[in-house]
């Protein structure tokens, strides 16, 4: 396909020669279409060349092979933190430093990719949830403290603290945790528990002070409505309020015993919510939010008045509001009552059909 580049001189009345198309491919406008205001304004928006990004087949098969590496690194990850809930059951304390140590392995295979989101939910294992989402907690804290730009030390402290944030479950009643209806006072305050049991853990297996914190705090807001201590503002350490953030994110998005699946893009507009009203630090969240719609770009989603289209452009300052193509129409989701609904392939969902156990 023709591209044309958007360092070349267009004014309004202008009829394009060729169709313009961002670097991923998607088209934004046709040959011979006659520019606008609005198509100006649209064009303004974005910084980079308009140029079809081919993948050569080596690189395709490239990414497939590290693909199928990162699968085995996720599932021996599930696998060994499995493993070390059950001999905490029977009362041992294990050796976590080595399972550390095979976590960074992971997160440094994926923290490079350009679809790491979809890496990460690409490899989910149904029947362990809980596993699952003590990894994905993980693997999202070291990409924001990628994309944070935090030192390899705060990355790896991030990567450690996320994977282990729940392990106070283990002492909690699995009839509780796995309860599909509402939970009575005394049962969520049970539930409340597993922030305090799971600190003690971690500082007799670790005697690791931050770490232990993660577990202890996660649960914590900015505004002092959380649990299980009531902390505020900068008394929650900045680390552990980057777990809460990946914590929330992919609770959100994920079936559980008492809720079904939501989209991500669901889970994002709490995000910014929480932000909004103090709960959730802003700063981490706008910036994670931006990585992940910026991932999302050019796949194909439903909005809510049930045109099919695609994301091509993700504002800064708003970017749970992004531009939205849908066939020759364009939707700027900061002035208009629309919002993303889905993805539009099952195959991009983060999709959990049973029920998690502990």
């Amino acid at each position: 396909m023709d591209s044309t580049n958007v360092n070349t001189p267009l004014s309004f009345g202008d009829i394009l020669e060729h169709d313009i198309v961002t670097e991923k491919g998607v088209l934004l406008l046709k040959k011979g279409t006659q520019l606008r205001e609005s198509h100006l304004h649209l064009l303004d928006h974005f910084n980079w060349d308009y140029r079809i990004n081919y993948k050569k087949e080596s690189d395709v098969l490239g990414q497939k092979n590290s693909q199928i590496k990162i699968e085995k690194l996720i599932n021996d990850c599930i696998n060994q933190y499995s493993s070390i809930l059950e001999k905490i059951k029977i009362g041992e304390l294990p050796d976590l430093n080595g399972f550390f140590n095979g976590l960074k392995e992971t997160y440094d295979e994926i923290k490079g990719l350009d679809n790491a989101i979809d890496v990460i939910y690409g490899f989910q294992d149904l029947d362990q949830y809980t596993y699952q989402h003590s990894v994905n907690v993980s693997l999202l804290a070291g990409l924001i403290g990628k994309i944070m730009d935090f030192s390899d030390a705060d990355i790896c402290l991030l990567i450690n603290m996320g994977i282990v944030h729940d392990i106070g479950k283990v002492k909690v009643d699995n009839n509780i945790l796995n309860k599909n209806c509402s939970l009575t006072n005394q049962e969520y305050a049970e539930i409340k528990k597993h922030t305090l049991h799971g600190y003690q853990l971690l500082i007799d297996i670790l005697g690791n002070e931050k770490i232990a914190e993660g577990a202890l705090l996660h649960h914590e807001r900015l505004d002092g409505t959380g649990y299980p201590i009531g902390k505020s503002g900068q008394n929650i350490p900045f680390l552990v309020q980057v777990i809460s953030i990946a914590d929330s994110f992919d609770a959100i998005c994920t079936e559980r015993s008492y809720h079904e699946q939501r989209s991500p893009f669901f889970a994002i507009n709490i995000l910014i919510q929480d932000a909004v009203s103090h709960k959730l630090n802003s700063e981490v969240t706008y910036t994670f939010v931006r990585y992940l719609m910026n991932q999302y770009k050019g796949k194909k989603i439903t909005i809510n008045n049930g045109e099919i289209g695609e994301i091509i452009y993700v504002p800064y300052d708003e970017p749970h509001k992004p531009i939205v193509r849908c066939e020759d129409r364009l939707y700027d989701l900061r002035n208009i009552m629309l919002k993303i609904v889905d993805f539009v392939d099952l195959g991009q969902k983060e999709l959990r059909s049973k029920k998690p156990t502990l």
